[in-house]
């Protein structure tokens, strides 16, 4: 289904589903993403396929968990309607072997978000046998998790296209840049110090994480990130 989705090997991706035209969901995601620092232009080095299908539409990322809630958030808020969001990540245990993580929420234009079967239904039928999935290969696994969400979304999904972005600018360090994008697509961000050590704090849905920064980490966050000067 996803085909060539994807540049190179991930273990972390999202897939966002509403009712509607891809159309309306494509020009949401292009508008939302670039406000995180993505840009829409080459060279492109993000691809995001979209699907339609009898059920609505739907496009696949590949981010974490945490920024695809968000993005969820910022979706439904943006398209004035409930947006479904699926997400996993895989870590490999051994050769073929793996550990498999999915949720399946719906966030409302409120943000409020609820729990949907999907997690559980997954689990039930591929939990402990992901390798029989993805034929016990690495590389296949998050396609594999990603197909399935996304026919579970739409039914009998159809591909669409691909919208396809260029990252934000990087930071020297993939800690340093999954850190700048949490803190783009978080609803609050602060930069403190705790106990002599600097950190900064992402809040989202109520609910606020922190990450501890060397002084060198500091000080790349806040030139990338004036607002939080």
């Amino acid at each position: 289904m996803l085909g060539d989705f994807a540049f190179s090997p991930a273990t972390e991706g999202a897939v966002f589903a509403c009712d509607g035209a891809r159309d309306a969901l494509a020009a949401a995601f292009a508008s939302v993403v670039t406000g995180l620092g993505f840009a829409d232009a080459a060279p492109a080095d993000v691809e995001a396929p979209t699907f339609e299908g009898e059920q609505g539409a739907c496009v696949a990322f590949l981010v974490p968990k945490d920024v695809a809630l968000a993005l969820g958030r910022r979706l439904a808020r943006h398209l004035a309607k409930p947006v479904r969001v699926f997400t996993m990540s895989v870590k490999e245990r051994g050769a073929g072997d793996f550990d498999c993580s999915v949720e399946d929420v719906t966030v409302a234009v409120d943000g409020s978000a609820r729990v949907g079967p999907w997690a559980r239904d997954f689990e039930s039928e591929w939990g402990g046998h992901l390798s029989d999935l993805c034929d016990g290969k690495s590389y296949f696994a998050l396609r594999s998790i990603l197909d399935e969400a996304i026919a579970t979304a739409l039914g009998t999904p159809v591909a669409r296209g691909s919208m396809r972005f260029r990252s934000p600018r990087s930071l020297g360090s993939p800690r340093l840049d999954a850190i700048a994008l949490k803190a783009r697509s978080a609803e609050r961000v602060q930069l403190a110090n705790l106990g002599g050590r600097d950190c900064i704090r992402f809040t989202s849905a109520g609910t606020t994480v922190t990450s501890f920064l060397d002084a060198d980490e500091a000080r790349a966050l806040r030139g990338a990130l004036p607002d939080l000067s």
